[in-house]
Formats: structure tokens, C-alpha cells, sequence
């Protein structure tokens, strides 16, 4: 009968450890937080991988743009989720010239 408990107690145990196991949540104003002026386009490249839409401006600027969509943990539960909740996008504009930084913007949409 104690193996029995014992097998059960490994058992529950194994799974609260897979449980709490996941995917690490990436925090884009914590990104934009490391990005000083000046640094290199490989520089943020390797810190943040490629961007997800870039520009050439007017002034021979390069403007990049990162963006993360962030939902609420009960925004899955089915038919209800989405209608208690909504996703926020937040975004980052880095801005070059001559292959350096010279301005950063973290930013959320208007509510």
C-alpha cells in the first residue's frame, strides 16, 4: 500500500514540474530599456534578431520596428476569451543613421 503512495506522490510531483516548465516570455520595454544610442545595426540585430518591418525616411534614416502581441492568460479560454480581453501590441522604433542609433521609442497603441 506505500508503494502505492509513493507512486502517486512521483507521480503528482513529475507533474507539477512539467507544469510549471514553458516557453520564456520575452518583455519588448525591457529590450527597448537596452538599446543605447550609438550602437551598431549587428549590435541590436544579435540582441533582438531581425526586425519586423524596417524604412528608408526622407532624411536617410532607417527606422526598424519590433512588435510583441501580449494576451491575458484567460484570453484562451474558449468562446469567452477574447471578449473579456483584449491583446495589446507593444512596440519598439529604433532609428539609424549611418549604421548607429540615434533614437529609440517604445510604445503602446492608444486604449
Amino acid at each position: 500500500m506505500k508503494k502505492n503512495y509513493n507512486i502517486i506522490f512521483i507521480g503528482i510531483f513529475v507533474f507539477f514540474i512539467i507544469s510549471c516548465s514553458g516557453t520564456p516570455k520575452r518583455y519588448l520595454a525591457i529590450d527597448a530599456g537596452l538599446i543605447n544610442k550609438g550602437q551598431t545595426k549587428e549590435e541590436i540585430t544579435n540582441m533582438l534578431g531581425p526586425p519586423h518591418a524596417s524604412r528608408v525616411t526622407e532624411a536617410d534614416k532607417e527606422e526598424w520596428y519590433y512588435y510583441q502581441v501580449n494576451k491575458p492568460f484567460y484570453y484562451s479560454i474558449p468562446l469567452i476569451g477574447n471578449k473579456l480581453a483584449e491583446k495589446r501590441i507593444d512596440s519598439i522604433r529604433i532609428l539609424f543613421k549611418e549604421n548607429r542609433v540615434v533614437d529609440v521609442l517604445y510604445y503602446l497603441p492608444a486604449e
